[in-house]
């Protein structure tokens, strides 16, 4: 890792200097896909148990 010098206070203290966007980008895709699994299993967990959210949600329909 280098060491990098920095010309005043204001540049040392930026916290967007070492801001990626496609780094950003692979950790929005990656949340993306985690949300997208979060719904097929609950989908998949409505299909095979069509009361489970009824008695998880605490009421008697």
């Amino acid at each position: 890792m280098q060491k990098r010098i920095f010309n005043d206070i204001y540049e040392k203290r930026d916290r967007w200097s070492s801001y990626d966007p496609a780094n950003h980008r692979e950790i929005i895709e990656e949340y993306e896909k985690v949300e997208e699994a979060k719904q097929q299993l609950k989908a998949e967990k409505l299909k095979n148990d069509p009361d489970a959210e009824i008695s998880r949600m605490g009421g008697s329909w």
